[in-house]
């Protein structure tokens, strides 16, 4: 049977070369595996670092209007008193003269 030796040698080798291409098939996926877990859990981290940068902006935002409503209020406050003076200093002068009229 020296046939049948060469017959077993053949499938020896094919039995080889397959357990080889699985072995670095699993060592791709093992390797591939690992860089998709560090992903996840970088992009886990990125999420909430963005969320947490949303809120801060989302707060300066409404610090901001706040701020701005402040600003316009004082400044329409100033703009009456400023038009009550002009009225109030026309209304002395005779007929209103240089003084915006009512």
């Amino acid at each position: 049977g020296g046939g049948r030796g060469a017959e077993l040698q053949e499938q020896y080798d094919a039995l080889f070369e397959e357990a080889s291409y699985l072995k670095r098939r699993c060592a791709q996926l093992e390797r591939e595996n690992a860089r998709l877990e560090h992903g996840r859990r970088h992009t886990s981290k990125d999420k909430r670092q963005l969320l947490e940068k949303v809120a801060e902006l989302e707060a300066a935002l409404v610090a901001e209007r706040r701020k701005r409503a402040d600003m316009e209020e004082a400044l329409a406050t100033a703009y009456n008193a400023t038009l009550r003076e002009l009225v109030e200093a026309g209304a002395g002068r005779p007929n209103g003269a240089g003084g915006a009229r009512a």
